[in-house]
């Protein structure tokens, strides 16, 4: 049995080394859009190797930063996703938050403490929940593949306060993302949102438009944000999620087996980036704690207490996502 197995496996290899010699049927054009670049450079290419090789070289898919598909100007991510919408590009990975403005439910990952774990993350969003979310994407022009998290969970960064308490908030110019539901979370607990870029929190804050931001450890080491806010408060109050999409349009151009390609080839990449995500912040942290950085660590009762001043932001926004989304994530963990 070994043999035929092997034997298999070698007219497998075969096939593919003789497709990949030939014109590729399908291009994909990707353009990476959140930053930094590298925390999901790496993934993209795994994907596109993994989508050529199984797809016996028929599909092709080329991997572009925001300033290469630009020609030297950095396209942000809301016009990126247009392109994609239109058929303009195949394919990109962005933020949940830039999503959301198409489809409103997205905003719903959002809400503080909907997440309890990794693993409870991991069951809802690879689960029938996250699938409904990716379909509701499709009467916009994308098919959602699969959820990453680039980031992990969220810090708060800030310039001198440290945070400690519920009460420590108010007052604190914080930016957010332009999601209402991270707007509503810092209304509610007394602090002045402020939504902006993430590229942009340097800037701000020497500007003294804020005094604290809401980030990821990868990107608070690798965009500077260390630099102007030394203190990290880690509140861990929500996940940082993006979503693989597609053109739904050229997805349904695809013959069967390219589409299922894709889908595998996405949810297994997805799985991958979500581990290099956490221990790429694991790395960060140490890296700042190696520098004598100052870190707040939330014990579980202050969390308990900030969880519970929060609860109303789900209950505002039940109705407005609707089908009971928030309350079957919650059930899951």
């Amino acid at each position: 049995m070994a043999s035929i197995a092997g034997r298999i496996t070698e007219l497998k290899r075969s096939s593919r080394q003789v497709y990949a010699k030939k014109k590729p049927e399908f291009r994909i054009r990707w353009v990476l859009t959140h930053e930094p670049i590298a925390l999901f450079e790496e993934a993209a290419k795994s994907f596109a190797r993994i989508v050529h090789d199984e797809s016996g070289g028929r599909m092709e898919v080329q991997v572009f930063t925001p300033k290469e598909y630009g020609k030297g100007r950095w396209v942000p991510p809301a016009e990126v996703m247009g392109r994609v919408a239109t058929g303009d590009l195949e394919m990109s990975q962005t933020y949940a938050t830039v999503l959301g403005k198409l489809y409103h439910q997205m905003w719903a990952l959002d809400i503080p403490f909907l997440f309890s774990s990794h693993a409870h993350a991991a069951k809802a969003l690879d689960g029938f929940v996250g699938q409904q979310l990716l379909q509701g994407l499709v009467p916009y022009g994308l098919r959602g593949l699969a959820f990453t998290y680039s980031g992990g969970y969220r810090i708060i960064s800030s310039v001198q306060r440290q945070i400690k308490a519920v009460e420590d908030f108010r007052g604190l110019r914080v930016r957010t993302s332009d999601n209402p539901v991270a707007a509503a979370l810092f209304r509610d607990l007394g602090a002045v949102p402020h939504a902006a870029p993430l590229q942009e929190i340097p800037a701000l804050t020497r500007a003294g438009t804020i005094d604290a931001a809401e980030t990821t450890w990868p990107r608070y080491w690798d965009m500077g944000h260390h630099q102007v806010q030394p203190i990290v408060n880690e509140t861990g109050h929500s996940l940082f999620l993006t979503t693989l999409v597609v053109n739904e349009g050229f997805f349904q151009s695809l013959p069967l087996d390219c589409q299922q390609t894709l889908a595998d080839t996405a949810r297994q990449v997805a799985v991958a980036e979500r581990i290099k995500s956490i221990a790429d912040g694991e790395l960060a942290r140490q890296a700042w704690l190696a520098r004598g950085g100052t870190i707040i660590c939330w014990p579980v009762g202050s969390r308990d207490r900030l969880a519970a001043a929060t609860a109303v932001v789900a209950n505002h926004f039940a109705r407005e996502f609707g089908n009971g989304l928030i309350e079957s994530i919650q059930s899951m963990a």
